[in-house]
């Protein structure tokens, strides 16, 4: 049956470091091996994973941030406790989250672009002699990030919010379908209907999903297109599904999480643990 969702669709990356690497590794692999395709939708699905971020003042986070950067080691050191750095660490990382999705959405403007440029600029003048900067590459990407401020403030603003809010499973439940178009699942929302009742429990037609992810309304200036909605929440719950990607790791052999990133952030390829 023609599930009604096109399959030439552009697919939009969200952003450049380690997680997205190893995320673009999980959905890459995802298209050519059915078990991971099915471990990422379930956890797509789960209605366990799709709270709420916690939205907290900057001022409140930036404070968090500072002492829990600071607990392991004070704990440590008064207590002997070596599982502090550890604990706290993991601690420092949610924050850390939470921080850069506040910073991220809406996207990059030209008035924080020019603010950047001004701080390179006192950078610059104090680190010039110890700090090994490539600042001519830095002028030219600096040219690349204004040209793309400027196509993100030409975007269409979003309009005022009529109806219901659309709810945080919702968005994975969107993601989970355009995650299996992007595979090559024919009719994707009947399978993602299937994995939320033999899974969760949750009744739902799949013209009911189908309907939810053709009308997603795309507006960048709150959240990510359609097509980049798988990476955005498989790497928003990679935390929380870290442990099932290991196990899924070891009955393969396919290394994805550590290996799949090199020393320098940069993408290496999945490969297989010897023996």
């Amino acid at each position: 049956m023609d599930s009604g969702i096109p399959a030439n669709q552009k697919i939009v990356r969200v952003s450049e470091d380690d997680w997205d690497v190893i995320t673009d590794h999980l959905v890459e692999l995802a298209k050519a091996n059915k078990s991971l395709r099915a471990l990422l939708v379930e956890a797509l699905l789960n209605p366990a994973y799709c709270v709420e971020q916690p939205k907290i003042e900057m001022r409140r986070l930036l404070s968090a941030l500072k002492v829990a950067d600071l607990a392991g080691t004070t704990v440590h050191s008064k207590r002997g406790d070596a599982s502090a750095r550890d604990r706290w660490k993991a601690v420092w990382n949610l924050l850390l989250h939470i921080l850069r999705q506040q910073l991220l959405l809406p996207l990059v403007s030209r008035r924080e672009v020019r603010q950047l440029e001004f701080c390179l600029k006192q950078l610059q003048t104090w680190a010039s002699g110890t700090a090994h900067l490539d600042w001519e590459g830095i002028q030219e990407d600096l040219k690349v990030l204004a040209a793309t401020a400027t196509e993100y403030d030409s975007l269409r603003k979003s309009p005022p919010r009529r109806g219901r809010r659309l709810t945080e499973h919702n968005r994975h439940i969107i993601a989970g379908v355009e995650l299996l178009r992007q595979c090559g699942v024919s009719d994707p929302s009947q399978k993602v209907a299937e994995v939320l009742y033999w899974s969760w429990g949750i009744n739902r037609e799949s013209k009911t999903i189908l309907n939810l992810w053709s009308g997603y309304k795309n507006y960048p200036r709150r959240h990510p297109g359609r097509e980049a909605m798988p990476h955005y929440h498989i790497k928003g719950i990679l935390w929380l599904i870290r442990p099932a990607i290991k196990a899924w790791e070891q009955r393969t052999g396919i290394s994805v999480v550590a290996p799949g990133v090199s020393g320098r952030g940069t993408p290496s390829k999945p490969h297989r643990r010897s023996g």
